[in-house]
């Protein structure tokens, strides 16, 4: 990492008690997780 903050957004999709994840496998953070489903927001001039 280069050391600067980045902008991010994470969203959770719920259905009565039930809800959407994704199944991470080999991510930069941990082996494998369970996640919202998100990405980087992109600052463009």
């Amino acid at each position: 990492m280069d050391g600067k903050l980045r902008n991010m957004a994470t969203v959770y999709i719920r259905n009565g008690d039930k809800m959407l994840l994704l199944d991470r496998i080999g991510s930069k953070v941990v082996a494998r997780s369970w996640c919202g489903i998100g990405g980087h927001l992109i600052k463009r001039s």
